[in-house]
């Protein structure tokens, strides 16, 4: 089994402009695998730091794409225990 640089794959893949299925079937990768390591490569790592604005009672989560919640600090602290 070739072992593939997946993050200059996904990269080279956008820059193509091909479809998924075209750029796969090019090169002789299955579908399948394309889209868990992109999955792979796009899942946060690790711990991810949280803001916590006491004014506003606001939490941000620092994503590929930021999330705020904003809430009453009893709904928030229950949220973040569910994290």
């Amino acid at each position: 089994m070739r072992k593939h640089d997946w993050p200059a794959l996904l990269k080279t893949q956008v820059q193509s402009g091909q479809t998924i299925a075209a750029f796969c079937d090019a090169r002789g990768l299955t579908r399948s695998k394309f889209y868990a390591e992109r999955a792979k490569q796009s899942a946060p790592k690790g711990l991810l730091p949280i803001r916590v604005a006491a004014s506003e009672l606001r939490v941000t989560l620092e994503l590929s794409t930021p999330v705020t919640l904003r809430g009453n600090a009893a709904d928030l602290a229950q949220l973040l225990r569910c994290l």
